[in-house]
């Protein structure tokens, strides 16, 4: 349950931090994109993750999260560094 709710929350921060790059004219994603996320939205996010970790209390599920967090904010700022978002 906490790596399916990991695993949707971490790429909230890219879609709350990043321009959206192709024109929303051909975007299929146009309705998720038209409006950008907004911080109480990515707290409401996080909090479906630290709860659960916090609750469990396991050291192995909160290391998995930890290296997914960080890789996504690489693969976040590699797409800022290559196509501007």
């Amino acid at each position: 349950m906490i790596t399916h709710s990991a695993s949707r929350f971490l790429v909230l921060p890219i879609i709350f931090k990043l321009d959206y790059v192709q024109a929303l004219s051909q975007s299929k994603s146009r309705p998720m994109v038209e409006k950008r996320l907004g911080l109480p939205m990515l707290l409401y996010g996080a909090g479906f993750v630290i709860i659960p970790l916090w609750i469990l209390d396991d050291m192995s599920m909160t290391l998995a999260v930890l290296i997914g967090a960080i890789s996504a904010a690489a693969m976040g700022y590699y797409f800022y560094r290559r196509i501007g978002g």
